[in-house]
């Protein structure tokens, strides 16, 4: 989080008199400025919004020359302050651990800090390393493009020209820097390009531009006789310097040399597979946003000149401000909610200026979807409290060393938002202690579920706890095992994915995506039964999901509303695979009887043995409970319940949708050779109760789903039952240390911490995930 609720505004009057500081400024007249910060016992330190900003300024420069980052940051002290004072420079040494004097040179040596009006700093190193590479030529063909020498201002104001004695960064010379971001290995061309870029709005990507990689000048080396050795250079494959891997090595280190250095990933050829790491995104603000056609919002008639698209500015049911659009940020289904900071222009230019970090354990999109919340709605607009401005989906770049810093174009709406997104690797075992328990969400007969707060990232995740002496007593060790494969191997948009997993010598831990919008049956039993799209919406994505497992020769086996999720948004999230039966071929059958009786397909009661097929029987059983609020042979008698299923005929409500009866009629045949499904999923996609589904479009979720649940944040648990959230959340201790090591072997392979995992999007054959049969 980079921003902090307690704002303070300075003004000229509170200044007083103190001392005497002497700024040139643009006008070349010369004034004096009073200012107690100017006393260098009075401290001065960014206000935590700028400190942020400091930190991801820092972040961009090389290890071993952080110390270059002394421009920016005295210029950032300056726009907070209005001009740069004792104070500020010391701060500034400080936070760079250099020497104060390094800081005065600079801030005597470039007289802009003190200057007003600044326009973006455009800055060109000249001195012998970038010289030698060219930056005579780049600073000529910067000068003709802003129509400025060094020193001035161009005369729309947009940006200030001036020579650098040295940024201390340039590691790839020639450098450029434009405002708080680095440009290296340029020529002419790639700084017109970059300024351009800036000059648009854009923030081009900072560091290296060509990929030379090197301060060798055109002519070669020209004092050396040997490469040089320095502590922020490593071997290139090739065997030119490469400065840029993050690598220290030093000569003063004997343990680490040259010829024992071994590159396994050059920065040129990274692998596309993901090394466990820390996803930091920074949401900044948008633009340009306004509402869907056809979408209108009552005005207050207290006010004639509010702004068109404002609503009354009051709090929602949990206290946020209904004023300013907010945020949803997912990746790998962890969502973050972010509210919106007061601003002026509501709706159209909302700023967030929030950090989120994303544990990454594989290779998933970054979605980032915003909505505003409403409580008044027109007669005849059915879009409800919650109106949609459009949303960015896109997969990050998960390099060892990468950073962005663009304006990305909003989708399905106006508008557009600035994004800061990074990535670094994060080698930290998990164990129980990288968790802060937060509460109880749930309890079963081998271990509980805990809502717990991971401590480095803070991401909220659902802990499952499972007691290894229970699930050997009752002979369950495939089955959890079996769940804990599914998890691990299976990446569906649909289905909650498993984060971590660990173990001590008397527990198994599973940590899994927090989804915290309810079960499908919290709201089922609030509301009664879902109208037909609502139904419909759920069903499909359900089977899109069953579609997933099926493909991979897994049976689901325990399809009912409490094992079905809502996210944030909406969407549905399937979970508990405790009961799924895993390297099941089409034909191949089972005999194990386990579900939940009112889903029981007859082919299961009958002990017949069962296929796949079963599954497609739960779907219509739980459409068939959407649509009326009861499954459809459901009596409390459950004798007489396994009856009706095997016996009594399918009954509809009168009201119920002609497609509809005919989708659950073929679904809920009791032969399951003639049932609905029974040649795959694409034979229930193809029945004309789905019809207005595009299949494409809600795989990738960018379809809205009808309802939202109202949740506060990411670790609010208003959804979840009160029995269980106001226990005390602990890690029980127990001893079950006489567990044979034969018991143990078992559970060999049970720790994960990201792996390969397997997509079924683009699959077209079946493949068997890798577990003990039954």
């Amino acid at each position: 989080m980079i921003r902090n609720d307690t704002r303070h505004v300075l003004y000229k009057s509170d200044f007083h008199p103190f001392h005497i500081s002497l700024i040139r400024r643009s006008s070349g007249s010369f004034g004096n400025f009073h200012n107690p910060h100017n006393n260098p016992d009075i401290p001065f330190e960014f206000t935590p919004e700028n400190m942020e900003h400091a930190k991801v300024i820092m972040s961009r420069y090389p290890v071993e020359w952080k110390k270059a980052a002394v421009m920016p940051l005295l210029h950032l002290g300056q726009r907070q302050l209005g001009y740069t004072s004792i104070s500020v420079m010391n701060y500034v040494a400080k936070l760079l651990n250099i020497p104060k004097m390094r800081v005065y040179e600079v801030a005597t040596f470039y007289t802009m800090y003190n200057r007003e009006p600044v326009g973006t700093l455009v800055q060109v190193c000249t001195t012998t390393p970038c010289q030698l590479c060219g930056s005579d030529e780049i600073l000529k063909a910067v000068q003709d493009y802003l129509g400025v020498t060094p020193g001035h201002t161009t005369s729309d104001g947009k940006f200030t020209l001036m020579e650098m004695e040295c940024a201390g960064a340039c590691v790839n010379a020639p450098l450029l820097t434009i405002g708080d971001n680095y440009y290296e290995d340029l020529d002419p061309k790639a700084c017109i390009d970059i300024l351009k870029m800036v000059k648009d709005g854009k923030i081009p990507k900072h560091g290296p531009q060509t990929g030379r990689q090197s301060c060798e000048p055109k002519s070669g080396l020209t004092s050396l006789t040997e490469e040089p050795w320095t502590s922020f250079s490593v071997l290139r494959k090739d065997g030119a310097l490469n400065s840029t891997l993050g690598i220290s090595l030093n000569r003063a280190s004997p343990m680490i040399t040259p010829d024992k250095l071994i590159l396994q990933k050059s920065f040129q050829n990274r692998s596309s597979a993901v090394r466990p790491g820390v996803l930091s995104v920074v949401v900044i603000e948008a633009m340009n946003l306004s509402l869907p056609p056809g979408i209108s919002l009552l005005e207050s008639s207290s006010s004639s000149e509010r702004h068109p698209y404002a609503v009354d500015e009051k709090k929602g049911s949990h206290g946020r401000s209904l004023l300013f659009p907010y945020l949803v940020l997912e990746f790998d289904r962890n969502q973050v909610l972010v509210d919106a900071l007061a601003g002026s222009t509501a709706v159209c230019h909302p700023r967030w200026e929030y950090r989120v970090n994303f544990d990454v354990l594989k290779p998933s999109e970054l979605s980032i979807q915003c909505y505003l919340r409403r409580t008044q709605i027109l007669k005849g607009d059915s879009s409800g409290n919650y109106i949609y401005l459009g949303g960015i989906k896109f997969l990050p770049n998960f390099s060892e060393i990468s950073f962005m810093d663009e304006w990305m174009p909003i989708h399905n709406g106006t508008g557009k938002i600035r994004l800061q997104v990074s990535y670094k690797l994060n080698k930290n075992s998990v164990t129980i202690d990288s968790f802060k328990l937060l509460k109880v969400v749930g309890r079963g007969s081998f271990g509980k579920v805990l809502q717990v707060r991971k401590i480095d990232t803070s991401r909220i995740y659902a802990l499952k706890t499972i007691r290894k002496a229970h699930i050997v007593s009752r002979s369950e060790v495939n089955h959890t095992l079996a769940e804990r494969t599914v998890l691990a191997q299976i990446d569906n948009p649909f289905i909650v994915p498993l984060k971590f997993s660990f173990q001590t010598s008397e527990k198994l831990y599973l940590v899994l995506a927090f989804i915290n919008g309810g079960e499908l049956f919290y709201h089922l039993q609030r509301e009664g039964r879902f109208d037909l799209y609502r139904s419909k919406f759920y069903a499909a994505e359900l089977l899109c999901a069953l579609e997933c497992l099926h493909s991979f020769n897994v049976i689901y086996r325990d399809l009912k509303p409490e094992n079905i999720l809502l996210d944030y948004i909406g969407h549905i999230a399937l979970c508990d695979f405790g009961l799924c039966k895993l390297n099941m071929t089409e034909s191949e059958k089972t005999n194990t009887f386990c579900g939940t009786p009112e889903y029981l397909a007859p082919e299961l009661l009958l002990g017949q043995g069962y296929t796949k097929v079963v599954d497609w029987w739960t779907l219509g059983v739980l459409l068939y409970e959407m649509l009326t609020g009861l499954p459809p042979f459901y009596n409390e008698n459950i004798n007489e319940m396994y009856r009706k299923i095997l016996q009594d005929p399918l009954r509809f409500p009168d009201d119920i949708d002609k497609d509809a009866r005919s989708l659950l009629t073929g679904l809920l045949v009791r032969n399951p050779d003639k049932r609905l499904g029974n040649a795959g999923a694409v034979e229930i996609k193809s029945h004309p109760f789905f019809s207005s589904i595009d299949w494409k479009k809600l795989y990738a979720k960018k379809i809205q789903p009808p309802f939202k649940p109202n949740v506060e944040n990411a670790a609010d648990t208003s959804n979840f039952d009160q029995e269980f959230t106001n226990e005390t959340p602990i890690d029980s201790v127990v001893d079950d240390s006489h567990l044979s090591e034969t018991i143990q072997r078992k559970f060999q392979n049970w720790s994960y911490h990201g792996s390969n995992v397997i997509d079924n999007s683009n699959n077209t054959t079946n493949g068997d995930l890798e577990v003990v049969r039954e």
